[in-house]
Order: structure tokens, then C-alpha cells, then sequence
């Protein structure tokens, strides 16, 4: 794969990661189903993700390879200057859905304008 098609494959995994959360957010588990229950985020019961589950589900449905699901969540800490892991900042009592989405269009703008 070069890194043309990577970048592209990246940017339509955040892409789809975004539209997940925009739909189904969640905190402190990568999934949960529509009673709140936690969940694996790949179960079909899975309605609800955090940020990180979002992006392995879209790393799922993408068929990516592990290191174009490491680049994702790279590019996404990246672009928002995040220094934790993704679940512990999406797990911030007062992290709010608007700001999550926020994160996930300035990882896409990011990776857009990044050389891979």
C-alpha cells in the first residue's frame, strides 16, 4: 500500500469514526448497548462508542491492518495535541460530544494536509 492510498484509507477511517460518534457517544467503555451496558465494540448489540471504539469499528468495516488503525489513533492525538491515551481523554468527566466530533474534524483536516 503506498502512503497515498494509507492517507486515503486513514482520512475515510476518521471520517467514519466521526460519523459514529455523532450518532452513538459513550464514556468509559468502547461500547455499550442500548441499555448502557458495556459491550465489545465489533457485537452487533453495540449501539453506542467512545472515540477510541469508534475507531476500531471503523478500523473493522475498513478492513484495515493494524498499522493503518495505529496511524489513525496516531494522527488522531496528533492533530489534538492529546498526550494520553484517546480513552482516557474522551473519558474526561466534562468531554462533551461537540468536542469530540471537534477532535475528530481536526484529525481529518490534519491528516489531510499531512505527508505520509
Amino acid at each position: 500500500m503506498t502512503g497515498r492510498q494509507i492517507k486515503k484509507l486513514v482520512i475515510q477511517m476518521l471520517t467514519d469514526a466521526r460519523n459514529i460518534v455523532k450518532t452513538s457517544c459513550t464514556q468509559k467503555a468502547f461500547a455499550r448497548d442500548k441499555n448502557g451496558f458495556q459491550c465489545y465494540y465489533y457485537e452487533p448489540q453495540a449501539v453506542l462508542f467512545c472515540a477510541s471504539g469508534a475507531i476500531k469499528l471503523s478500523a473493522k468495516n475498513n478492513k484495515a491492518q493494524w498499522f493503518e488503525e495505529e496511524m489513525t489513533f496516531y494522527l488522531f492525538k496528533a492533530a489534538n495535541n492529546i498526550t494520553d491515551l484517546i480513552g482516557n481523554w474522551n473519558d474526561k468527566p466534562d468531554r462533551t460530544q461537540a468536542e469530540v466530533l471537534e477532535a475528530f474534524n481536526k484529525a481529518i483536516a490534519y491528516t489531510k494536509r499531512t505527508k505520509l
